[in-house]
């Protein structure tokens, strides 16, 4: 049992240690008060200098303890940033390219779309910025606006044909009795009469409200005929002919109608289409002239047909009149 007020408390391996006095040091060496020894400073748990390669360097064998300080500071996280500009874009795009296609509210979204584009073209060059919702907005934008133009022309030509085209029927002739039922052309069931797949016969009357048409008479061989008409007419393509269609206008609209705006074609049995005036001729006895209500016009219409080609002629009613087909052979 040791004695509290002996000098010498514990032992080293040189001996007993004395109170107050630590081996290996003199005593301008023992530690103060402030932790240091001669002026440097001093490891709290042994009390003696630490070497100076083991100052403030970490964690060491002999002394331990955390590295505080050579430790690396925590990288910067960055900052995560949205586009608002861009989202708006997108959101008013969407919107515009649903809304441009809905009867009613088109207009709106015509008016949306390029708000949305413009926005997309700000967004997209804003600086540190994400520009995929920019891109997206412009695209969608772009996608939208060609939705509206083919809604629009389509809307536009409905209307149109609402406005101007009327059905066309067909009073079907016999010879051996009176003319039958006026039958719509190109209506559905078995009535359908003018259509190419079921023509109306020469001698019908086609009829659509401001012209009636009847098809007198076809000659296919025609050159002579047309080329007498005019000395200056220029004979038929190699390997086609001037054919002849003979027809008879009444006009029913209202004030007066020009005859000429009657328009043909022949339409051979391969499906091609040839007009009057892909070979343009002074045809004998014309078509034509000016009509008032109830006034009727004879006259002829041309065409350069293959030779030996079959088909069917096929006439449009006035300017925006329904078309129907005939059987002229």
């Amino acid at each position: 049992m040791s004695d509290p007020h002996s000098p010498w408390q514990g032992r080293s391996d040189d001996g007993p240690v004395q109170k107050g006095h630590y081996p290996g040091t003199d005593a301008s060496s023992q530690p103060s008060s402030s932790g240091t020894v001669g002026g440097s400073p001093v490891h709290p748990s042994y009390g003696r200098q630490a070497p100076p390669d083991q100052l403030f360097s970490g964690p060491s064998p002999q002394y331990g303890g955390p590295d505080y300080g050579n430790a690396p500071l925590p990288a910067e996280q960055p900052t995560k940033t949205r586009n608002t500009i861009g989202i708006i874009a997108l959101v008013v795009a969407i919107l515009g390219a649903i809304l441009s296609v809905v009867p009613g509210a088109a207009i709106i979204g015509w008016i949306l779309l390029p708000f949305g584009f413009i926005l997309g073209i700000v967004g997209l060059f804003m600086s540190g910025k994400p520009r995929g919702t920019s891109v997206a907005a412009i695209i969608v934008s772009i996608v939208g606006t060609l939705m509206a133009i083919v809604f629009f022309i389509a809307v536009v030509g409905s209307a149109f044909d609402d406005a101007f085209g009327t059905d066309v029927t067909v009073s079907q002739f016999d010879s051996e009795s009176a003319a039958e039922p006026a039958v719509p052309a190109g209506s559905n069931g078995s009535g359908e009469v003018g259509t190419r797949n079921n023509p109306s016969a020469m001698g019908d009357v086609l009829s659509n409200g401001t012209w009636e048409v009847v098809v007198n008479s076809f000659t296919r061989n025609a050159t002579d005929q047309v080329l007498a008409a005019n000395m200056f007419n220029d004979p038929p393509p190699a390997g086609s002919q001037y054919a002849l269609v003979n027809i008879t206008a009444t006009y029913l609209g209202a004030d007066s109608g020009h005859a000429e705006t009657l328009r043909a074609a022949f339409v051979t049995d391969s499906g091609n289409v040839i007009r009057s005036h892909d070979h343009s001729a002074v045809v004998p006895e014309p078509l034509g002239g000016e009509l008032y209500t109830g006034a009727s016009a004879t006259g002829n219409i041309d065409f350069a047909i293959p030779e030996g080609e079959s088909g069917l002629l096929r006439l449009e009613l006035g300017t925006f009149g329904d078309e129907v087909f005939v059987v002229v052979e």
